[in-house]
This record gives structure tokens, C-alpha cells and sequence, in this order.
């Protein structure tokens, strides 16, 4: 799953120089080669994350949601624990229980647990069209929550993109059902974790972030699987593992990149998802999609790139009077 932002403490530029994860690298050095290589990451994370995807979807031919989220949490904090270890230091970080984290970690479930059983029901390309009206939703709450102000043309932009939703959806008109609320609950997810970001301490390490996620992922997934639970097979075990396995090195390659370039130059190279997601779709399931849900999904893109460079603007002419100065 690669949601439109990770959420994550470099996502705001606050990588520690202690952080295991590692600081980031000068941003004068995020021109030429440097740019390309970091482009060339996002989309290496886009692509494993697309598959990750794939490998959910094909899981939840056999398992309910909640034991595969279980599985691949598990294999991912083994993982985590290894990469992220330090010598001499508690194996686990401190401020995992910090009430902001929790609340990110609580929309990390909400996200994990809408896409995954829209997985379990829409094609893959469509799940993750929908699920990219994050950044949209995210715009529409800056005003009200944030205090941020939003101008008529953003707001054109929000308009637009949720008419590319309904565009795919076709509510009523032979199109989705019920079915198409999970990848915008998961939207609605992603914009409210994003908004939490913000919101956490400065002194909080981005290993704790992450680590804090997985545990509450591994919580859930226990919960959800007292409730639904299907015999474990060996192919449960590797798909699970498999998934861990691709999400990390997806993490790890999103996590280069912002290293080497800034994050909202990389924005719109994250909307790679969309079509390799759709690709992953067709060479596995066979699923393409029609002409209609290529315009919503077009228009879906359109307003969230709008959307970005609109704010990339505006963030440059609120530092031109600062540089002046």
C-alpha cells in the first residue's frame, strides 16, 4: 500500500542525525543527478508497494483481513527490529505511548484495515485511484482544522478531484456499490494521520514512529483475527512474508529518496502508484479499466497535481519576502 505521504517524521524534514534511519543529505546537493536518482527511488517505491498490494489481494482470496494484516505485521516488526536496532540501547524506543502517536497509529489501523478489504472486493488499479484523494481531502481540512487558508483555485481543484471520484464510482449507474466507501474511508484515514503528523513532537524519533505503527497494526490484526480466522497454510506464511519483506524495502527506498531531494519535489512522482497499480491489476487479475474510470482517475491526478503545485507555489512567494529580507 503506498499511501500518498508515509506519514512519517521525514516527511517534515526532522530526521534526527542519531535517527538509525539516518539524516538527511544537504538539499544543495538536490539538483541534477541527485533529483534523478531520488525520482528513480520513488518510483522503485511506488513499484514494491504495488506489489505489496498485489500480493494483500491475492491473500485475501483465502483470508480474512484481519489474520493477513496480523502475518505481515509480524514479519515486518522482525524485520524492523533487525534494521533498526542499536547497540547498547532498549530494543524498544522510548515515547511509543505519546497520545499523538497512538492517534496516528489509530488512523494507521482505519487505513490499513479500509484498503485491505477494498482490496478484498474492487480491482487493484481502483482501490488505489480512489485512495488518492488524500491529498484532495487533506486541502479541504486545512481550513477548518488547521487554520490554514485555502484560496478559490484549490478549492476548484478539491471539487474537481471528488467529481473524478464519483466519475469512477458511477454511484447508481451500474458502477460501485457500498463497496467504494472503504478506499475513501481510507482516504479520510490518511488525511487525518497526515494532520496528526504535524502534530507530533520534534524530540520523537521517527524509529518510534515506526515501530509504534507496526505494533498497533500487529494489535489489530490479533483482535480482528479472534473474530475471523482461517487454517494457516505455508502460503499464508510466504505471501505474508513476502508482503513484509516488499513493504520494507519500498519503506527503505521512499526513505533514500527524501534523503537525496526534497519531499515536495518528489510529490507528484508518488501518483506513479496509480499506474502500476493498474498494470499489477492487468498482469495478474486481468483487470482494466474502462474509458469512464480512466477520465476519473484522470481528473483525480489532475487536481491533486494542481493541488501541489499551487502550494509549492505559494510556499515560494511567502519566502521570497523572507530571502529579500
Amino acid at each position: 500500500m503506498l499511501p500518498p505521504g508515509l506519514g512519517l517524521g521525514q516527511a517534515r524534514g526532522r530526521i534526527p542525525a542519531s535517527d538509525p534511519i539516518g539524516p538527511p543529505m544537504p538539499r544543495a546537493a538536490s539538483t541534477g543527478s541527485a533529483n534523478l536518482r531520488a525520482t528513480l527511488l520513488i518510483l522503485a517505491s511506488s513499484f514494491l508497494f504495488s506489489a505489496g498490494d498485489t500480493i494483500v489481494k491475492l491473500l485475501t482470496r483465502s483470508w480474512p483481513v484481519g489474520q493477513i494484516v496480523f502475518f505481515r505485521s509480524l514479519a515486518c516488526l522482525f524485520l524492523l527490529l533487525v534494521l533498526l536496532r542499536r547497540p547498547g540501547e532498549p530494543l524498544l524506543p522510548s515515547g511509543l505511548a505519546h497520545p499523538v502517536l497512538l492517534g496516528r497509529s489509530a488512523f494507521e489501523i482505519g487505513v490499513t484495515a479500509a484498503f485491505f478489504g477494498a482490496l478484498a472486493v474492487m480491482p487493484l488499479g481502483d482501490a488505489v485511484a480512489i485512495m488518492f484523494t488524500s491529498p484532495i481531502l487533506l486541502t479541504a481540512l486545512a481550513a477548518p482544522l488547521l487554520g490554514e487558508r485555502v484560496g478559490w483555485r484549490r478549492w476548484t481543484a478539491v471539487l474537481v478531484g471528488f467529481s473524478g471520484v464519483l466519475v469512477v464510482i458511477r454511484p447508481g449507474g451500474g458502477g460501485y456499490g457500498p463497496e467504494a466507501l472503504l478506499p475513501l474511508a481510507a482516504a479520510c484515514c490518511i488525511a487525518g494521520r497526515d494532520i496528526l503528523v504535524r502534530r507530533l513532537p520534534a524530540g520523537l524519533e521517527n524509529r518510534a514512529v515506526v515501530l509504534g505503527t507496526t505494533l498497533a497494526l500487529l494489535a489489530y490484526g490479533a483482535v480482528a483475527s479472534l473474530f475471523a480466522w482461517n487454517p494457516v497454510t505455508l502460503g499464508l506464511l510466504l505471501g505474508a512474508s513476502a508482503g513484509a519483506v516488499t513493504v520494507t524495502l519500498a519503506f527503505l527506498a521512499y526513505v533514500e529518496a527524501t534523503r537525496t531531494a526534497e519531499v515536495s519535489f518528489l510529490q507528484p512522482f508518488k501518483y506513479g502508484a496509480i499506474p502500476l497499480s493498474y498494470l499489477w491489476g492487468f498482469l495478474v487479475f486481468g483487470d482494466l479499466p474502462d474509458a469512464t474510470a480512466a477520465f476519473g482517475v484522470a481528473l483525480i491526478v489532475g487536481s491533486g497535481l494542481f493541488i501541489w503545485w499551487r502550494e509549492r507555489r505559494l510556499a515560494r512567494a511567502a519566502a521570497e519576502p523572507a530571502t529579500a529580507a
